[in-house]
């Protein structure tokens, strides 16, 4: 991150181990000052072993030096966890982040559901995924009162979402990569598994919107998602290879 030129970070929390208990977090925090460089912020997971049931001890989270929580890369998508989560993280002032994906929509999904997944034969995953979850989380920040931040929008209608919301003052902030600012799912062309990321490289409107929605503030800022993966992991056939790109690097030549 430092060679990147990046002073702080903020580290999600699916690590090995995940980052779901004050012992993890408070690992993560001494490791981060004996090595220097930039400095970090960690992000606790809401849900225990991020999956999506029992909520994690989050007072315990804060005192450790935890920033926000959020099971990212993995939704939660029962509504009554995401309402419980955003009620008791609001006890702590936690921003509660959120991967917004209905995994009932994307099983199987190796990228955007569109002309190129046709093209390539390959099942796409619709943006209305995404769009679904922005829409029952924003309801609910707006029932709880609580601070909502998503995690890499990618679509035109996640962005119209959020400036509604914005514009009744429910207290949400979203986020933006690099790579969902620039460049489309042509991108898979060839099969490149360097540009299968998750949450997938949408069409050129949606690059439009998302471009519209940072210059105007409905998005808050840019963030780099970064996942790194060996080339194991990715010199691969496209189904097997894992999601995601080495942002800290790739940030500012983007």
């Amino acid at each position: 991150a430092a060679a990147g030129g990046f002073t702080d970070v903020c580290a999600m929390p699916n690590t090995k181990p995940i980052n779901d208990t004050r012992a993890v977090t408070e690992m993560i925090v001494h490791r981060a000052r004996a090595i220097g460089g930039s400095r970090l912020h960690p992000i606790g997971a809401i849900t225990v072993g991020q999956k999506g049931q029992a909520l994690t001890e989050m007072a315990d989270l804060r005192e450790a030096g935890a920033v926000a929580v959020s099971d990212d890369g993995h939704c939660v998508t029962s509504s009554a966890v995401m309402r419980r989560a955003l009620e008791y993280a609001t006890t702590f002032d936690l921003p509660v982040i959120q991967h917004a994906e209905d995994h009932a929509l994307t099983d199987g999904a190796q990228m955007h559901e569109g002309a190129i997944s046709t093209k390539l034969g390959l099942k796409g995953w619709p943006r209305v995924a995404e769009d679904i979850i922005v829409a029952r989380d924003v309801i609910l920040a707006e029932y709880t009162g609580a601070k909502y931040h998503l995690a890499h929008a990618s679509t035109e209608g996640a962005a119209r979402i959020l400036r509604e919301a914005k514009s009744r003052g429910i207290s949400v902030t979203a986020e933006v990569t690099p790579h969902h600012l620039l460049l489309t799912h042509e991108a898979l062309l060839g099969y490149d598994t360097a540009c299968k990321v998750n949450p997938p490289l949408r069409e050129a409107h949606d690059v439009e919107a998302l471009q519209l929605a940072l210059a105007d503030g409905t998005i808050d800022c840019i963030a780099t998602d970064h996942a790194p993966h060996s080339t194991l992991e990715k010199e691969c056939e496209l189904a097997e290879a894992a999601p995601g790109l080495t942002g800290l690097e790739l940030c500012v030549p983007l």
